[in-house]
């Protein structure tokens, strides 16, 4: 099989899951179905950005498993993304499961590349990161919120399955990111020093980013 394949298998079931899943959500969830509809170019690029992001993350999923784990997370982390983005809201709703969901899949990957201990350090690095986040939110409630500490165990399972130097670096890579885009917004006048950005986005967008290294050698530790 050519190196483009699964890949391009992919990106192209997560192409379409991202496009559906979007329109699906912002029709059908209460939360959303308040907020007006999205138009059909919304839907396209939410399934454009899910594919983009489920080819970056395709070479980690060496096994079915393991595609199916990362494939989800690009899924489930670009409608989580979008919301929060557009609502600066994450629903218990689908953040909760999506945890629930996310550790089901790296368990199911351990057990198929008999990797128990990334599974371990996987759960110990999404509660570390919960912690921080929370403790984070505690003291400055108006940069993190409640929906944010708990998407954090979705970014640090992923991110610390592959090792303890991705755990640190795709959280620092959300702040990088976060404060990357708040310069953007004051720059084109879109905000002030008062305007709440939501955090959701730069976080997954960091945690993405550093997973799509990782197999050209980077993070390794």
């Amino acid at each position: 099989m050519a190196d483009w394949v699964q890949p391009g298998v992919i990106g192209a079931i997560a192409l379409v899951a991202g496009f559906f899943g979007h329109r699906m959500l912002w029709r059908r969830l209460p939360r959303l179905a308040t907020a007006p509809t999205p138009s059909l170019g919304s839907d396209v690029l939410a399934g454009a950005i899910t594919g983009a992001a489920a080819v970056a993350l395709a070479p980690l999923g060496t096994n079915p498993a393991g595609a199916v784990a990362y494939g989800f997370f690009a899924i489930a982390g670009v409608q989580l993304s979008l919301i929060d983005a557009r609502l600066k809201l994450l629903p218990n709703v689908l953040v909760l499961p999506t945890a629930g969901i996310s550790l089901a899949l790296l368990a199911a990957t351990a057990a198929a590349e008999d990797a128990w201990p990334s599974f371990g350090r996987a759960v110990a690095g999404g509660a570390a990161l919960f912690v921080a986040y929370l403790v984070l939110a505690l003291v400055s409630p108006s940069g993190i919120g409640m929906g944010d500490v708990k998407l954090s165990v979705v970014a640090g399972v992923f991110l610390a399955y592959q090792g303890w130097m991705p755990l640190v670096v795709g959280a620092a890579a959300g702040f990088v990111i976060g404060a990357l885009v708040g310069l953007a917004l004051l720059a084109a006048r879109k905000a002030n020093r008062h305007t709440t950005v939501p955090f959701g986005p730069s976080m997954l967008g960091g945690a993405v980013l550093v997973l799509a290294l990782i197999p050209a050698g980077l993070f390794a530790l």
